[in-house]
C-alpha cells in the first residue's frame, strides 16, 4: 500500500511520512508539495502523482484553514473558500481519472461541527464585514454540498463519496487567537451528539 500526503511544508511533511512507514512496519508512505489556496500547486501536485501511480483508492480532503482577517488566494479568491473549498474541488477533478481507474474508490472531504447558511452572492467576502468563524463555517457547509454533488454523479461510477465530522481533535487549530473558539467547541460538542443529529454514512 502507498499512502501519499500533499503538505505545505514539505521538510515537516517527510518526517511525517517517514513516522508514519516506521509505525505501519510496511508499504510506503511519501510527502508531495501541495498548497490548496494555489489552484497551480493543485494541478502540479495532482500531475506529480498521476506520473507516479496508475490509480487511487481513497482520497482524503483534510483542508481545515481559518483566518482571523480577509486575505485573497494567490488566485484573487478569499483564503478560506479558496483552502477549504475550490482547492479540494479541483484536487478532486485533477485525480478524478485515477480514482475510476482504482473502482470500487473514495472520496472523503473532512467537514466540521461549525456549520452556516452562506452567502452564494458573496463567497469571497467584498461587500460583507469579514468573519473568520463565519466565514470558515460556511466553507465548511459548502463542502458538505459538493459532497452531496459529487456522491449522486459518481456512485454509479464505483466511487463513493462521503463528508465526515471528526470533531475536536486536539490540534494546533484549537489554539486559534480567535477566544470564542474554545467556547464553541465546549458549546456545540454535546449538541452534535444528540441522536437527532447523526446520519449514516454510505461506505461504499
Amino acid at each position: 500500500m502507498t499512502v501519499v500526503l500533499g503538505v505545505r511544508d514539505l521538510p515537516a511533511g517527510e518526517a511525517v511520512a517517514a513516522e508514519l512507514a516506521r509505525e505501519a512496519g510496511g508499504g510506503h508512505v511519501e510527502a508531495l508539495p501541495l498548497d490548496l489556496a494555489s489552484i497551480a500547486s493543485v494541478r502540479h501536485f495532482a500531475g506529480s502523482v498521476a506520473a507516479r501511480h496508475s490509480s487511487i483508492g481513497l482520497l482524503i480532503n483534510n483542508a481545515g484553514a481559518w483566518f482571523n482577517t480577509r486575505r485573497l488566494s494567490p488566485d484573487g479568491h478569499e483564503m478560506t473558500l479558496a483552502t477549504n473549498v475550490l482547492g479540494p474541488y479541483v484536487l478532486t477533478q485533477e485525480l478524478l481519472p485515477l480514482l475510476l481507474a482504482g473502482v470500487p474508490s473514495r472520496i472523503v472531504n473532512i467537514v466540521s461541527a461549525a456549520t452556516s447558511d452562506y452567502d452564494t452572492s458573496d463567497l469571497d467576502w467584498e461587500s460583507r464585514r469579514f468573519n473568520g468563524f463565519k466565514a470558515y463555517a460556511q466553507s465548511k457547509q459548502a463542502l458538505r454540498h459538493m459532497t452531496w454533488a459529487l456522491a449522486s454523479r459518481l456512485e454509479s461510477k464505483g466511487v463513493a463519496v462521503n463528508a465526515v465530522s471528526p470533531g475536536f481533535v486536539k490540534t494546533a487549530f484549537l489554539d486559534h487567537p480567535e477566544a470564542s473558539s474554545r467556547r464553541c467547541c465546549a458549546c456545540s460538542c454535546p449538541l452534535q451528539l444528540h441522536p437527532a443529529r447523526l446520519r449514516t454514512l454510505r461506505s461504499g
